[in-house]
């Protein structure tokens, strides 16, 4: 499956759909059938704005059909993190009115890991961050310069005995970097994007 966000909503990708999403009224249903067709009912879904989630059905060919999807736009890489620390604690950035994770575009000659644990330095000022594994992708796309974007995060979950002080980095809109506890994470998860929302909640078992 492949989740694509677009503000607040979101498109799936999907081999197999779960009979019981048929009974949400929030939810729109198409069987891809042709690469033109399909544009028409995503732009028509993002224009419109009646439901939250549409569901691209795709028995066959599924890589191939997001593929083509993600063509349409130029496609920016970036990478980011999950910091944890000793007290179990997670990392979290106060931007332009909204809780986020550190994370930022990847640099020429950069591998991903490297951009995310680069970001998270600069974005907090926190060090010694070591990577535990890898955590799902994050998709969305936007307009920006009259540009059509799709943005690929990278999310990795780290770890760090840092005792260092955050510094939020202010020339980047930073005004906070904050360590938070699960049920902290909670009360702040409304306040964030769905992007980060989704992924956060999924790794913490956190019920939004």
């Amino acid at each position: 499956m492949y989740k694509v966000f677009v503000n607040n909503q979101s498109i799936h990708f999907v081999k197999t759909i779960n009979i019981h999403l048929f009974d949400s009224e929030d939810i729109e249903f198409y069987q891809f059938q042709s690469k033109k067709a399909l544009l028409a009912v995503i732009a028509d879904f993002i224009d419109k704005k009646l439901t939250q989630r549409l569901y691209i059905y795709c028995p066959v060919n599924l890589t191939e059909v997001f593929s083509f999807f993600k063509a349409q736009y130029i496609e920016i890489k970036a990478g980011g993190g999950l910091v944890c620390n000793a007290e179990d604690k997670y990392l979290f950035i106060f931007r332009r009115g909204k809780w986020d994770l550190p994370k930022g575009k990847m640099e020429k000659g950069e591998s991903i890991k490297t951009t995310a644990i680069r970001e998270i330095e600069e974005e907090t000022g926190m060090d010694n961050l070591t990577v535990i594994k890898k955590l799902p992708d994050t998709f969305h796309i936007y307009i920006e310069k009259n540009k059509n974007i799709i943005k690929h995060c990278y999310w990795f979950l780290m770890k760090t005995d840092s005792k260092k002080i955050l510094k939020p980095q202010i020339k980047e809109d930073i005004t906070k970097a904050v360590w938070l506890k699960k049920e902290e994470i909670i009360d702040t998860i409304s306040n964030t994007y769905s992007s980060i929302s989704h992924l956060v909640c999924s790794y913490l078992k956190i019920v939004n």
